[in-house]
């Protein structure tokens, strides 16, 4: 039997999976995910996996992926548990390890990353929407109003949306710790 290489420092889900590498299967917390809170927070040191297992969990409720879903996860601890939320959500996944950390530009580079990363969500998810809905959102400026905007015609095409916030005190840490 061949190892299995350790994808340190790789948070792609698909991309270890796929190249059949060494992954720590912490699917079995999923359905206690879903007992828990609406909203929730994983606290872990740096280095602990935390953006791997929100990946496991885009790839296990993301709508896009239900035809990938055998080859994930049966193999893995939550296929004898399955939930009936999984594949059912557009994932919306937010990632503010990218936001600049320069105070005098972490505003616009928060705004960038919000429009870019909805902008990614309305391409990602086009089938669901009208063909207009990127016109008119390429019209919107402030990242409140994109979110607002986005989020409004996800529920008018009768979607639910799972979202994902990743690295989230990351660029406030750097501005605090100055």
């Amino acid at each position: 039997m061949a190892i299995k290489s350790i994808p340190y420092g790789t948070t792609d889900f698909d991309l270890i999976i796929t190249e059949n590498n060494y992954y720590v299967d912490k699917t079995d917390f999923i359905p206690m995910v879903e007992k828990s809170d609406r909203f929730f927070t994983f606290l872990r040191p740096r280095r602990f996996g935390k953006t791997l297992f929100l990946a496991t969990l885009d790839a296990y409720y993301n709508i896009k992926y239900k035809d990938k879903f055998d080859f994930y996860f049966k193999d893995k601890k939550v296929y004898s548990q399955l939930t009936p939320k999984r594949n059912s959500y557009l994932v919306m996944k937010f990632d503010f390890s990218k936001v600049d950390n320069n105070i005098e530009k972490v505003y616009e580079s928060f705004n960038s990353r919000i429009k870019n990363t909805l902008a990614d969500f309305l391409i990602q998810y086009k089938e669901y929407f009208s063909e207009d809905i990127y016109k008119e959102f390429k019209n919107i400026n402030k990242c409140d109003d994109a979110l607002d905007y986005v989020l409004s015609q996800t529920k008018l095409a009768n979607q639910k949306v799972y979202l994902i916030i990743d690295e989230y005190d990351n660029f406030a840490n750097s501005l605090l710790s100055r």
